[in-house]
Parts: C-alpha cells; structure tokens; sequence
C-alpha cells in the first residue's frame, strides 16, 4: 500500500483510463480490478501470454481483464488450441490518445 506521500497506479493520469466494465463491482473492487488490467495489458506489450502466464501472475479472471482492456479499445487477438487447452492472447493496437 502507498504511503501518504508516496504515489500510486490511481494517483496519474492516465491517457486512456482502464475501467473494469461489470456494473455490479463493489467500489472497494474496483481499484483492485484496475491494478490488474494494467497488469495485463503490460505483460500483452512485451508479447503475447498464455493461459498458462496468467495464472503465474495470479490473475484468475484474466479473460475478464481482457474483456475489460478491449471495452477501452486495445485490440487483443485470442488463439485457442482446444486440443491443448492453451489459449495465447496478443495485444494487435492500443487505442488513440483521447484529448
């Protein structure tokens, strides 16, 4: 947790804010969820991640991440490979700088 002078993820601006999109989020949730669509979309910029690579980073509803990610208009490609059970997530584009 951020000390009172230190800063946080929720402190900056950012140019396209990531909000997650399910209506039915508790207040206290939110942040929490938004810590980890941030989380996501940095581990999809340096490559596409697996199924497998999110559970490593502890996000259990990942795909609901992505769904969130997408809802702010990054571009994510899904591959799956049903006889493998692995899923690969590519980020394809960002979305425009709103101003």
């Amino acid at each position: 947790m951020p000390s009172a002078t230190q800063g946080s993820l929720f402190d900056a601006p950012q140019p396209n804010p990531i909000r997650p999109v399910d209506p039915h989020l508790t207040p206290e949730e939110k942040p929490r969820l938004t810590r980890q669509c941030y989380e996501v979309l940095n581990a999809l910029r340096n490559g596409p991640k697996t199924n497998g690579d999110f559970m490593d980073m502890r996000i259990a509803r990942y795909s609901a991440r992505v769904f969130d990610l997408r809802a702010a208009g990054y571009v994510i490609l899904t591959d799956q490979d049903r006889a493998s059970g692995l899923t690969t997530y590519t980020l394809v584009s960002e979305p425009k700088e709103r101003r």
